[in-house]
């Protein structure tokens, strides 16, 4: 079996030396208007389960968070980003049989919608738009959840091993990477497979990454340059199969974009390969020439972008060190109108705004 995922691997490779309370700030007071949080993130302790965390876009109120009704948990591990009021998360801790939880923003409600699974055949846990199913990886499968019943159907045997898979806005089917260079669309009953692009970049890997414009009429995705060797930004759209270039420069790699909420502006990480991002930067996509740079320094490598919902700051893992999985993983936030950002903490990973 090939190597556990990256990005798991990275969460257990990280000798971490924040303790819970290094973490914590004042608890939440008794308005939850006023003390809702914006950002959900995971720490994560060698040995130990991880757990998801809270705050606000400033670093503040910084507090554990754990399931308030159904099924009680204090552990998690958050992949993807909030749904309808709903996360996804696997709990359990280091390669041991993990349960697929599904509940509401707030904790309440928290129901396993599978138990025991294999950690390899729980990857990626992502809700779809109205968060009556959950997908995740097997292996180079895709299994789809009705969170209702528990139900699982097998809807693709071709994804790009250990990758993630990503739901269309508004219709709400499942789009994904394949090994041989496309990426597909498939109904989350297994229907209606097909192919959307066919030079897309694949690896084998888990470094792909795609978005949609808020509508789901776009995509904008990773596209293979020069035999594979370099990668741009490709934005298709889906009604007419028309397919433009949104970013691409022949000593550069892009990857992992992130679309706005509003439809203007995509966000991305660029450097030498796929998941050596050096740079955070966007650009819009009326202008998808000019480019902003967010965030750039030697020995700092970004992963996993994402807009807030009033496009005002994005939120990413920057690791420090020599590669993207050798160093300090911390997460920030960066106030794209002002040019700051914050340290919300290290020893963080894998942070998403709330709804």
């Amino acid at each position: 079996m090939k190597t556990p995922v990256l990005l798991f691997a990275l969460l257990l490779a990280v000798l971490l030396t924040t303790t819970a309370c290094d973490t914590c700030d004042t608890p939440v007071g008794a308005d939850p208007a006023a003390n809702a949080p914006d950002l959900y993130y995971t720490f994560y302790q060698r040995n130990v389960a991880p757990r998801i965390y809270t705050a606000k876009a400033d670093g503040s109120a910084q507090r554990p968070w754990q399931t308030t009704s159904g099924h009680l948990t204090q552990t998690g591990l958050m992949m993807s980003k909030p749904q309808n009021g709903k996360v996804a998360f696997i709990d359990g801790g280091e390669r041991e049989p993990v349960n697929l939880i599904v509940a509401d923003l707030n904790g309440a409600n928290a129901k396993i919608v599978a138990r025991g699974l294999e950690w390899d055949n729980a990857l990626y846990p992502v809700l779809a738009p109205d968060a009556s199913k959950v997908a995740v990886t097997s292996e180079d499968s895709i299994i789809v959840f009705d969170v209702a019943s528990g139900s699982a159907t097998t809807v693709a045997t071709d994804i790009q091993r250990e990758s993630r898979v990503f739901f269309r806005p508004v219709v709400g089917e499942i789009v994904y990477y394949t090994s041989s260079n496309s990426i597909k669309a498939v109904r989350t009953d297994g229907s209606n497979a097909r192919t959307l692009v066919s030079d897309a970049y694949s690896n084998n890997d888990y470094s792909c990454f795609l978005d949609f414009s808020p509508d789901g009429g776009r995509m904008v995705y990773m596209k293979s340059e020069d035999g594979g060797d370099r990668v741009s930004l490709a934005i298709l759209n889906l009604a007419t199969q028309q397919n433009s270039m949104f970013v691409a420069d022949p000593s550069t790699t892009y990857a992992q974009p992130s679309w706005s909420a509003d439809g203007s502006r995509i966000a991305f990480v660029r450097g030498t390969s796929p998941f050596s991002g050096t740079t955070l930067a966007y650009a819009a996509v009326n202008t998808p020439g000019q480019e902003i740079v967010v965030h750039e320094q030697a020995s700092s490598f970004a992963q996993w972008p994402s807009w807030s919902a009033t496009g005002t700051h994005l939120v990413a893992t920057i690791t420090l060190g020599s590669s993207p999985d050798n160093g300090t993983y911390t997460v920030r936030t960066f106030d794209v109108q002002k040019g700051t950002s914050t340290l919300i903490g290290t020893d963080l990973v894998t942070a998403f705004w709330a709804e």
